[in-house]
């Protein structure tokens, strides 16, 4: 017979006494209450739930355990009483069983935050660091307010050092929404940030991390505020025991517990003294072009720490401000520092055109070219200041030397112009190369196409030839020219009526071309085509007259 509802009613006050019983440690009076409940009301799960949770508490975990099961019985999605079967199977170290509850659990409920938290250390326990990294995200994004924001950190730090910028950003927020004052946290999402293509907001936070550490600087301290105060815990998630899902207040005997896999953080913390961070800023704000503020971020940088790559931005933001003396001593000092700096060579020579020092320039653009083979740009450059001291053959090559390595610096009509250039100095491989690159930038390069059929048909390439005439004509099927030479080329590859095909196109075009005449009764006399041939042979006569 069903529970009436005054039943239901008095069982759920008996087990809701139970429940207050137990959080006061008062175990025999919790069970009491439930028994009371129970008899009752027989298939009351909740009341099942609060016996075992009593039981546990006092070491009985195999009766806890068969109440527990009567509970799932009675209800199958009971998320709770997964949890704690879950838990059970933790502390008697029964790994596979507590992952099978606690999912179960979690299937359930997918809000279950606890769960998540218990389910990572068992993962702990058997050395599975990436699933309980996760459940330990998964757990911080639930319940957020019980984790301290060095802890959101520390899990920030690991998700950027595996490249999952979105849960490090996540993580990171919510660092700084529980601590609004703590600057790694600024920094790092700034780092997350950076490493999305963001400059815009990377470059804020960056600027509150410094801002931050100045105010901590000038306090004498910044306690657990920065990196080195999170990392008195090794930057690891403080631990809790493996729990059940009972109250609080109940504390079972639990087995020594593994720490969270979280690795040690990012770096060691900002200050006002870091480099790095004034790099990054200057970067920024380079990227939107407000040049002064890169400047003044370059030099602090620099005051803490010259590297020769910060006095090639400085002298980069000097130079696009017009300040080119101090432009090129920046890259004076950059070399001098690393005498294989390639960039600053570069750079250097670019100053060195613009005031005309075109020896200088030259020697620079040699050095960067030496130092780093595959500079496109530094070919580039040095070709433009060749081709304006007249060095025609030496700027060709160095043309062809940074289209090679970055065909899509140029444009099509370029390496056309380039390809012509090379061939009339004789270098016809590397002027078939810039033709055909022309034609992959531009399908539809008809002229191209043509200049290309054209160089091989000279060379006996007469499958390549073909192609290319085809593809002259497909672009511009108006050229008498194209089909006369593609006729020419299907003769020598003996594919006759093709080849009768695009001679007769060819004199369709262009009536007054002789030769094209003469060749197309050439191939029909080879046909037998007789009366074909004679057709073309008085016509072809009569031009010639």
């Amino acid at each position: 017979m069903p529970p009436t509802v005054n039943t239901e009613s008095t069982a759920v006050q008996f087990n809701q006494q139970a429940e207050i019983y137990l959080s006061q440690g008062q175990l025999e009076e919790a069970i009491a209450s439930c028994e009371q409940a129970l008899k009752i009301h027989p298939n009351f799960a909740p009341a099942y739930k609060t016996l075992g949770n009593a039981l546990q508490t006092q070491g009985r975990v195999e009766e806890a355990r068969h109440w527990y099961a009567k509970a799932i019985e009675i209800a199958p999605n009971f998320a709770e009483v997964y949890a704690n079967l879950g838990s059970i199977c933790a502390q008697q170290q029964k790994w596979s069983e507590a992952i099978e509850f606690y999912q179960k659990a979690i299937a359930i409920k997918p809000n279950f935050a606890g769960v998540y938290r218990n389910l990572a250390k068992v993962f702990g326990e058997i050395s599975k660091p990436a699933e309980a990294q996760h459940c330990w995200y998964q757990a911080f994004s639930l319940e957020p307010e019980k984790a301290k924001p060095s802890e959101h950190l520390s899990m920030g730090d690991a998700f950027l050092r595996q490249e999952k910028f979105t849960e490090a950003i996540a993580c990171y927020d919510r660092a700084i929404k529980f601590d609004p004052n703590l600057a790694t946290a600024y920094q790092n999402l700034g780092e997350a940030l950076k490493k999305q293509g963001k400059l815009d907001e990377a470059t804020a936070y960056y600027r509150k991390a410094i801002e931050l550490n100045a105010i901590h600087a000038r306090n004498g301290s910044e306690g657990e505020q920065t990196l080195a105060g999170a990392n008195r815990t090794n930057g690891a998630v403080k631990q809790q025991p493996v729990a059940t899902a009972v109250k609080p207040q109940v504390k079972p005997q639990v087995k020594p517990q593994v720490k969270p896999q979280v690795q040690p953080q990012v770096n060691t913390g900002i200050s006002t003294e870091d480099p790095e961070a004034y790099k990054i800023l200057a970067e920024g704000y380079f990227a939107q072009g407000k040049l002064e503020q890169a400047i003044s971020a370059c030099k602090k940088a620099l005051q803490l720490k010259p590297e020769a790559p910060l006095y090639k931005m400085l002298g980069n933001a000097l130079q696009a401000v017009g300040k080119i003396d101090e432009a090129k001593t920046c890259y004076v000092k950059a070399i001098e520092i690393n005498p294989n700096f390639a960039e600053a060579y570069a750079n250097y020579g670019s100053i060195c055109v613009q005031q005309e020092q075109w020896q200088q320039a030259v020697s620079a653009y040699e050095k960067a070219i030496a130092i780093k083979p595959d500079f496109a740009g530094a070919f580039r450059n040095f070709a433009k200041l060749l081709t304006q001291l007249g060095k025609s053959e030496e700027a060709a090559e160095a043309w062809y030397r940074a289209f090679a390595i970055d065909p899509k610096s140029g444009t099509a009509e370029d390496l056309e112009n380039l390809a012509k250039t090379l061939i009339e100095q004789g270098k016809v491989n590397q002027g078939i190369d810039c033709y055909r690159r022309a034609v992959e930038l531009n399908p539809n390069a008809g002229a191209a196409y043509h200049e290309l059929g054209e160089i091989l048909k000279g060379q006996e390439q007469w499958e390549a030839a073909v192609d290319a005439y085809s593809n002259a004509i497909r672009i511009n099927p108006d050229l008498s020219w194209s089909h006369n030479n593609l006729a020419e080329c299907l003769v020598k590859l003996e594919r006759w009526e093709e080849a009768v095909n695009a001679y007769r196109k060819a004199i369709e075009l262009n009536p007054d071309f002789s030769w094209s005449h003469n060749n197309l009764a050439d191939v029909l006399l080879k046909l037998e085509r007789w009366e074909e041939a004679v057709e073309f042979l008085p016509e072809s006569n009569r031009i010639k007259s």
